[in-house]
């Protein structure tokens, strides 16, 4: 088996799952689902939109905090998945490419985009990214944890996971700061604990460049 039909099965809700389930072992899936839960509990304030859901493996953070909250992703089986999970069964669940997001202007306080950049294209992340200034509030903020390239070159691991990741547009994160012009925002940058031997980043960028917004 290639490695595209590999990315094709990997679309399979089941099948996603137990790829992850295997790279959590040793440890590793606990650490990053507390350092990211310790974001989310800190960030997820108001009306909050999860961008890129796939099965949701994050819900129960935002569940613990908001009653307002909305998953989607453009895979319709992600979203089936999804919705059977008995916590799940009266959230919002909407299915739409990120380029294109179905909601009202100012209509979100937090849009939460974990690992889903480096699945599109440069041109796609710059229209997704702009449909999220559009739809949150002025104050609002957008959280972003994505994967990236290895900064050191002696680090084979690194650059092989980058190179067989179902993501195609893995980036160096220096590009992903310049393609979003995030020097332009007033954010803050953190780091993941249990992401190695990926590289993996965090972003907390606020909406607006005039509004001073607690816990930023």
């Amino acid at each position: 088996m290639n490695l595209h039909k590999i990315h094709k099965v990997a679309e399979l809700p089941y099948f996603f799952n137990f790829i992850k389930n295997i790279f959590s072992l040793g440890g590793r899936g606990r650490k990053l689902q507390e350092s990211l839960g310790r974001v989310i509990d800190n960030q997820c304030k108001g009306d909050v939109l999860e961008l890129g859901s796939g099965t949701s493996q994050f819900s129960h953070h935002y569940l613990r905090n908001v009653f307002s909250y909305t998953v989607s992703d453009i895979n319709f089986r992600y979203m089936h998945f999804s919705r059977k999970k008995k916590d799940m069964q009266n959230i919002p669940h909407v299915v739409f490419n990120a380029r294109y997001i179905p909601l009202k202007e100012n209509s979100m306080d937090r849009i939460f985009c974990l690992f889903t950049f480096h699945h599109l294209s440069d041109e796609s992340v710059i229209a997704a990214f702009k449909e999220c200034q559009r739809v949150l509030r002025s104050a609002g903020k957008m959280i972003v944890v994505d994967v990236f390239r290895p900064e050191n070159k002696y680090d084979i691991l690194g650059k092989f996971l980058a190179t067989i990741d179902r993501g195609r547009w893995i980036r160096k994160r220096e590009a992903f700061e310049s393609l979003l012009s995030l020097n332009s925002f007033s954010l803050s940058e953190f780091s993941l604990e249990g992401s190695y031997p990926y590289h993996m980043r965090g972003f907390i960028i606020n909406n607006s460049k005039d509004v001073d917004i607690e816990g930023a």
